[in-house]
């Protein structure tokens, strides 16, 4: 490892020392498998990621499972230090200060097998309704969103990302992206993977990360600590094993 990366992450870790928290409270949310899950033991990979990043520097973690739109209003209003999974936004920056990435997924459109709609042409989208869950950001509502100001496209929220795949499976929505390994998992428990089918190439790589609410005056050390650990847990090997390709 090079000296300054080494004298980096030393540093970093000993940042906990000035922690004001023995215990760090997080909040994330459910039906998000493979990332979140509270329905296995771990949790999922990123809660797994997150506990054991905390547990470099000796802190533990008290996680509070909570429906993501109010998970992200109570940790903005400081109820909690920090919520993960979240990937960037304009709107999430104003508010929120971000760690370095947990994990970076490849997003794909999603829609039923034999239609012909095209990330990149928009127009193809006209007359099609299109699945947001709720709390979630969409890059495909972003690219269409001129299209929606008109009313040619129409948004349906659903309450999380299993309901949209079954809402497609129905007929009742034409199309959402999302991350590859999300939607694997999904299939397999709602079945039906033979009449979805993705986009050929990856309509963007999207980073995971920890966010911490910029009102509070702590988040900055606390994401300085959160990435020196997962630095760490990087450099000695310590994340493949939690994290394989």
């Amino acid at each position: 490892m090079p000296h300054f990366l080494r004298r980096c992450i030393a540093l970093g870790l000993a940042l906990a020392a000035c922690s004001a928290y023995a215990t760090v409270s997080l909040t994330t949310g459910p039906d998000y498998a493979p990332f979140t899950d509270h329905n296995v033991a771990d949790g999922g990979i990123a809660v797994r990621l997150v506990r054991a990043t905390f547990a470099r520097i000796n802190e533990s973690v008290a996680l509070d499972w909570l429906p993501w739109k109010r998970g992200y209003s109570l940790t903005l209003a400081g109820h909690y230090q920090a919520t993960f999974p979240y990937a960037k936004s304009a709107e999430r920056e104003r508010d929120f200060i971000f760690s370095d990435p947990l994990m970076t997924m490849q997003t794909y459109l999603y829609m039923r097998h034999g239609d012909h709609l095209d990330y990149d042409t928009p127009s193809s989208f006209s007359g099609r309704v299109i699945c947001v869950p709720q709390g979630f950001y969409s890059q495909l509502q972003t690219n269409l969103r001129d299209l929606t100001a008109r009313g040619e496209v129409r948004v349906e929220q659903a309450p999380d990302m299993p309901s949209c795949v079954r809402m497609l499976l129905a007929g009742r929505v034409d199309a959402f992206t999302a991350f590859d390994k999300l939607i694997q998992h999904v299939l397999l428990q709602t079945g039906g993977a033979e009449r979805v089918e993705h986009s050929v190439k990856a309509v963007s790589t999207t980073d995971l990360m920890l966010i911490a609410p910029r009102n509070n005056p702590d988040s900055i050390i606390l994401i300085q600590r959160f990435n020196a650990a997962l630095q760490a847990l990087k450099a000695d090997g310590s994340y493949k094993r939690l994290f394989p390709d």
